[in-house]
């Protein structure tokens, strides 16, 4: 039982890690060129940078 509890463990402190790296790392310059911003309809994300802003009026 013990074992299980620490693979579960390592693997919620592994998800959280690289989810907080994840979020720290900054956006390449070559994709902000790429991006229209008005017709962009590639994903569904609300978490998205642009959809934040456009909502928010930036």
């Amino acid at each position: 039982m013990v074992p299980a509890i620490a693979v579960t463990t390592f693997v919620v402190i592994l998800f959280f890690a690289t989810y907080i790296l994840n979020k720290r790392t900054p956006e390449p310059l070559e994709a902000a060129e790429i991006v229209d911003r008005e017709t962009c309809t590639a994903c569904k994300n609300y978490n998205c940078r642009y959809k934040i802003e456009e909502t928010r009026g930036d």
